[in-house]
């Protein structure tokens, strides 16, 4: 049997659809981690949504709804930026550990 090195576009490939999965994954973490919200209003009138232990991800918003409507996109962004950094403290939400990624 021989075995022959990827080309670069099988590779590409592979990168691409590997990537695609690990975005899937994290907005099923973001989606999990949107049932432990705390949302508070701030003395100037503005509202701070964010998730207890994933400090640094939080939205704010004139309102309420624009705060928690937000958090989702910051939580995916948060989560990339971890993963990427290969921080490994990133809190698990259900049966999702993105620290194995």
């Amino acid at each position: 049997m021989n075995f022959s090195p990827p080309s670069e576009l099988e590779y590409a490939e592979a990168r691409r659809v590997s990537h695609a999965f690990l975005e899937r994954v994290v907005e099923e973490w973001a989606e999990r981690a949107m049932h432990h919200v705390r949302i508070r209003e701030l003395p100037d009138g503005y509202w701070i949504a964010d998730v207890a232990g994933l400090d640094g991800a939080w939205s704010d918003g004139k309102n309420a709804g624009e705060a928690v409507a937000a958090l989702p996109d910051i939580l995916f962004d948060w989560a990339m930026l971890k993963i990427a950094d290969r921080d490994g403290d990133i809190p698990p939400f259900g049966d999702i550990d993105l620290n194995t990624y």
